[in-house]
C-alpha cells in the first residue's frame, strides 16, 4: 500500500510543470517568512495570542498579491463576526453554562452562516477563543485576538507585496495558457483514445482540468482587471473540453473510422487543426482556420444507429468550431490581450 502511494507521488511530481513548482515555491517561501516574522513581532512587543497572529499571517498569503489583499477583508470581517457571536454567547446565556452553551451556539451560528458566506468560516477561531473564556474576560480576549489578527494580516500582506510578488492578472494569463496547452494535449490523447489509448486520455484530461481550475482560481481572486471577461474565457475553455470529450464517444460509435478507413485521414486533419489552433491561442498568435471534416457529411437513410451517430458527429463538430470562434473573440475583446480575432472558417491575413 505504501509503495503504491509512493509511486503515485513520484508520478504526480514528475507531471508538475515549472509553473506549478514556481507557484509552490513562492507560496511556501512567503508563508514561512510571514509566520516567522509575525512571531518575532509579537514577541518583541510582548503581545498575547501569538499563535493567532502566526495563523493569520500564514493563512492570509495567497498565490497572488491581489488575492492576499482581497482575503484581508474577509479575514477581518469573519473575525469580527466570530467575536461578536462569542461575546453574545457568554453574556446572554445563564451563568455556569456559559462555556459549553457558548461553544454550541457559536459553532452552530457560524457554521450555519458559512453555508451562505463561506469566507466567514474563519470567524470560528475567534469565537472558540472567546467562548472558552469567562464573561469578565470576553472583551479583553476579543481585543487581544483582534490585535493579533490585524498584525498577522498586515504583515502577511507586506510579505506578499515585497517578497517575490505576482499579480493575479499575470498568474491568470500563465494558467490560461497552460490550460490551452493541456487541452491541446487532451485533444491528441482523446482522438488517439479512439484506437485504444484510454489510460493516457484519462491522464491528459486530469492535467487539463487541474490547469483549468488554476486559471479559474486566478480569475476569481483579488482585483483581477476585467474579471468577468476572464471567467468567461475559462468557461469557454471548459465547454470546449466537454465538447471534445463528447466527440470521443461519438467517434467510438463510428466503427468504420478505424485506422485503415479513408475517413481516418479527415479525422486526423481535424485533430491537428484543433491542436494547432489551441497552441496558437496559448501563445496569443493567429491560427489557421478549422475546416469541417469530410466524415460529417449528409446523413443518408440507412441503419438508424449509424445515422444517429452521424448526426451527433455533425452537431458536436459544429459546437467545437463555434466555441473556438467564441473563445478567440473573448480573448481578443475581453481578455486584455490586444487584437487577436481568429474567426473559424476565415482565412488569416
Amino acid at each position: 500500500m505504501l509503495r503504491r502511494q509512493i509511486a503515485r507521488l513520484k508520478t504526480r511530481l514528475s507531471e508538475l510543470s515549472r509553473a506549478d513548482l514556481r507557484d509552490a515555491a513562492r507560496l511556501a517561501l512567503q508563508s514561512a517568512v510571514a509566520g516567522a516574522g509575525a512571531y518575532l513581532i509579537m514577541q518583541s512587543f510582548g503581545l498575547p495570542e501569538v499563535y493567532v497572529c502566526i495563523l493569520s499571517a500564514v493563512l492570509i498569503v495567497q498565490p497572488s498579491a491581489d488575492g492576499t489583499i482581497g482575503a484581508a477583508w474577509e479575514r477581518l470581517s469573519a473575525s469580527f463576526v466570530g467575536s461578536v457571536i462569542g461575546i453574545l454567547g457568554l453574556v446572554i446565556l445563564p451563568y455556569g453554562y456559559g462555556t459549553v452553551a457558548a461553544l454550541l451556539v457559536s459553532m452552530a451560528l457560524l457554521n450555519g452562516i458559512s453555508s451562505f458566506r463561506e469566507d466567514w468560516r474563519y470567524g470560528v477561531v475567534a469565537a472558540v477563543a472567546i467562548s472558552l473564556g469567562s464573561e469578565e474576560e470576553a472583551m479583553r480576549t476579543a481585543l487581544d485576538r483582534g490585535i493579533a489578527i490585524l498584525v498577522g494580516i498586515v504583515f502577511g500582506i507586506a510579505v506578499a507585496l515585497v517578497l517575490w510578488p505576482e499579480t493575479a492578472q499575470k498568474r491568470y494569463r500563465r494558467h490560461r495558457a497552460s490550460a490551452l496547452k493541456h487541452l491541446a494535449s487532451y485533444v491528441d490523447a482523446t482522438f488517439d483514445g479512439v484506437v485504444g489509448k484510454t489510460a493516457e486520455t484519462r491522464r491528459a484530461r486530469e492535467r487539463f482540468l487541474e490547469s483549468l481550475d488554476n486559471a479559474r482560481d486566478a480569475a476569481e481572486s483579488g482585483r483581477l482587471r476585467n474579471g468577468a471577461g476572464a471567467l468567461e474565457i475559462v468557461d469557454l475553455i471548459d465547454r470546449l473540453g466537454n465538447h471534445v470529450r463528447f466527440l470521443t464517444f461519438a467517434l467510438e460509435g463510428e466503427e468504420e473510422l478505424d485506422e485503415e478507413h479513408e475517413g481516418r485521414g479527415s479525422v486526423e486533419r481535424f485533430q491537428r487543426q484543433i491542436v494547432d489552433y489551441l497552441g496558437a491561442l496559448s501563445r496569443d498568435e493567429r491560427a489557421e482556420p478549422v475546416e469541417t471534416p469530410d466524415w460529417t457529411g449528409p446523413v443518408e437513410d440507412g441503419d438508424p444507429g449509424t445515422d444517429d451517430t452521424r448526426r451527433v458527429l455533425q452537431v458536436t463538430v459544429a459546437e467545437i468550431c463555434t466555441t473556438l470562434d467564441a473563445l478567440s473573440d473573448a480573448i481578443a475583446e475581453r481578455g486584455g490581450l490586444g487584437e487577436l480575432r481568429i474567426p473559424v472558417g476565415a482565412a488569416p491575413d
